[in-house]
């Protein structure tokens, strides 16, 4: 927890921290409406040149095998829309991120043996050199409403959280030359795929729209919690 902590007062602004925990809120409420029907840490980035628009999911320490529903879904449909498609994991063993492209035959999705996935992004960017990533402007005072968020939040999801930032700052952000867009869910409903976005600065005010599986209900406590 100790080095999470460190990390996230090098790398991002306390305010931001906050914003962590309210997604973390979010993200509870829309699993207990879905449950394994609903994805979460993809990135997308729609680069300036004549080349298809480029998503990316982070499993984080999970094998790409153990995608859930959702996300092959979703797959399934932006290869089908011309789109490419990456899937990028977090290697314990040699402590490193790793990423491959993805294809669709007929048995299914497929991926080649992982690279490298800063080089594998910035190549699919088509970007020569990587971005030098920026480090937080944080003042002393910072590093104590970042540690009671985290232990607030826990170990566990802090430490999933500091891989998903470690891989943001590290190799999204240096190999697309800009903060990723990132998507809050994309979650199944049937055989329909709905995208949710959550809004944080104004908690969802004005932004409250009925979904099937996930009512107006849901996002307001989320907000209120």
């Amino acid at each position: 927890m100790k080095d999470c902590i460190e990390y996230f007062f090098e790398w991002e602004g306390s305010k931001r921290i906050e914003s962590f925990a309210s997604e973390y809120l979010f993200h509870t409420q829309v699993r207990k409406y879905y449950g394994s029907h609903a994805s979460f840490d993809w990135f997308m980035d729609f680069p300036d040149t004549k080349n298809s628009p480029l998503f990316i999911r982070f499993t984080g320490k999970e094998p790409v095998r153990n995608l859930n529903i959702a996300d092959r879904k979703f797959t399934h449909h932006l290869l089908k829309l011309g789109a490419r498609v990456i899937f990028a994991r977090y290697n314990p063993d040699t402590d490193s991120f790793e990423a491959a492209p993805v294809t669709e035959k007929v048995n299914g999705l497929t991926t080649p043996p992982p690279d490298d996935a800063a080089f594998l992004i910035m190549r699919e960017a088509g970007k020569t050199q990587p971005d030098t990533p920026k480090v937080a402007r944080n003042k002393d005072n910072a590093r104590i409403k970042i540690r009671q968020v985290c232990e607030a939040l826990g170990t566990n999801i802090v430490k999933h959280l500091h891989l998903q930032r470690r891989f943001i700052n590290s190799v999204l952000r240096p190999a697309l030359h800009r903060h990723p867009s990132d998507i809050d869910t994309v979650c199944l409903s049937g055989q329909h795929l709905h995208i949710i976005e959550f809004k944080r600065k104004f908690p969802a005010r004005n932004y409250l729209t009925p979904m099937e599986g996930v009512t107006n209900e849901c996002i307001r406590r989320s907000v209120q919690e």
